[in-house]
């Protein structure tokens, strides 16, 4: 836990890099300040779009709301979200499919 508070998982979605390395070969993430990097969650290749490389999406943590928009500022970072949990919701048990 730092000063401010628990840190806030995220998922960053980058620029894939130019390489034909593995994607969890490389530090993906290393260069992104006030980012840790999830060393637990392989990086998912994402696939490209006409004229584009394409993305690939990693986890970590950052410290604040701020260091989050800080992320997104970045040239090599297209999006940045909380990575929110998941969990079940609500509903009664009983057969599947449309009422009788």
């Amino acid at each position: 836990m730092c000063a401010s508070g628990p840190r806030r998982t995220v998922m960053v979605e980058l620029d894939a890099p130019p390489v034909t390395a593995p994607l969890a070969a490389l530090d993906l993430g290393a260069s992104l300040p006030g980012f840790t990097r999830d060393p637990d969650f392989q990086p998912v290749p994402m696939a490209a779009g006409a004229g584009d490389r394409g993305t690939v999406i990693i986890r970590g943590t950052v410290d604040t709301e701020a260091s989050m928009e800080a992320l997104r500022q970045r040239p090599e970072v297209r999006q940045v979200w909380p990575d929110a949990g998941v969990e079940p919701f609500g509903g009664s048990p009983g057969p599947a499919g449309p009422p009788a």
